[in-house]
């Protein structure tokens, strides 16, 4: 039976791996913290060691949250990620491919035209850095592993963390709530389902394509102050509150480069999105 190692099994996004891979014959290998901190070099040899798995998918990693330290941040999105590589170039039979999950914040902002894979790296914030640095540490790989770099930009869905703003903003709506004093209506993000994420990322698993980063998003910018008009629309629901709109910061992706590969675009919209998570 053909093995997958998925790393960060028990978070958001591998909840919805993991079926996928289990519905394509997959032996799936789920890692969560608790069965092998990814900081530790020995238990990371030992654990891949073990499974020896023929495709390799780390999603663990520490969040883009302001609670998170840098740190930490680069002790487990760095170290870990080349503890695992490491690890994965000590076997016998090297998987097949490794698809290393980074993220659209190595950007920093995108401007008015959408980032493509040669855009400039100029990411601000301690999370965009870490990644940016996972990337690069990735690359000495290049020659011993299949590695694909994937750079998702913004997604959401049932399940993710009411702490992040999209599962937050829903349940002001959700509970008829009425402050939405939080969204800064003229930030623009490029949303995407985590179940149409969690398809491409295994679809990309099959791809011969590695040595390269691909970005993981619809191409569409959405100001935030649109959610809210779109969960209004949704439920009949008006919210107070608001904050006085000010510049934002723009984060959309070209998804050229992915079109190519897969060539289907999500089959998700934000509204569908909005109304399953309220449904949920």
């Amino acid at each position: 039976m053909i093995r997958a190692l998925v790393t960060g099994a028990t978070g958001f996004t591998g909840r919805y791996v993991t079926p996928l891979l289990e519905g394509l014959g997959f032996e799936v290998h789920g890692l969560s913290r608790k069965d092998c901190d990814i900081r530790d070099a020995a238990a990371v040899r030992a654990t891949v060691a073990a499974i020896n798995p023929h495709y390799v998918l780390h999603l663990a990693g520490t969040s883009n949250f302001p609670d998170s330290h840098a740190d930490a941040m680069y002790s487990i999105n760095v170290q870990g990620t080349v503890n695992l590589l490491e690890a994965c170039a000590r076997l016998a039979e090297r998987p097949r491919k490794v698809i290393l999950v980074s993220s659209c914040y190595v950007y920093g902002g995108t401007g008015s035209k959408p980032a493509d894979e040669n855009s400039a790296l100029e990411s601000t914030g301690a999370y965009g850095k870490s990644k940016r640095e996972m990337e690069h540490a990735a690359a000495g790989w290049y020659e011993r592993l299949p590695i694909l770099i994937v750079r998702p930009f913004n997604y959401t869905g049932v399940g993710h963390g009411e702490q992040f703003f999209v599962p937050k903003l829903v349940r002001v709506f959700r509970q008829r709530g009425t402050d939405a004093s939080f969204v800064q209506p003229n930030v623009i993000r490029d949303y995407s389902d985590v179940r149409w994420v969690a398809k491409t990322y295994v679809d990309l698993l099959a791809r011969p394509e590695s040595s390269t980063v691909v970005n993981i998003c619809s191409g569409v910018g959405i100001p935030l102050g649109k959610l809210v008009s779109i969960l209004e629309q949704l439920t009949g629901h008006r919210v107070t509150g608001r904050p006085k709109a000010l510049d934002g910061i723009s984060l959309v992706g070209s998804p050229a480069r992915l079109l190519t590969m897969l060539g289907t675009p999500s089959p998700f919209s934000m509204e569908d999105t909005l109304r399953w998570m309220l449904a949920a």
